[in-house]
């Protein structure tokens, strides 16, 4: 189970730092990472029931 939220974390942070890499505005940087949590839990709930 922590591997699932460290992979979670890591995604979110991934999002925003490409967000910084491109210049981002920094009000949209939270939605970024929420955006990059989400698609990679929907991921790993594919990958899981397939």
């Amino acid at each position: 189970m922590i591997q699932v939220f460290s992979q979670l974390l890591s995604a979110a942070l991934g999002s925003v730092g490409f967000g910084l890499i491109f210049n981002l505005n920094r009000r949209y940087l939270p939605a970024a990472g929420v955006g990059g949590l989400l698609a990679w839990l929907a991921y790993l709930l594919a990958a899981n029931t397939l």
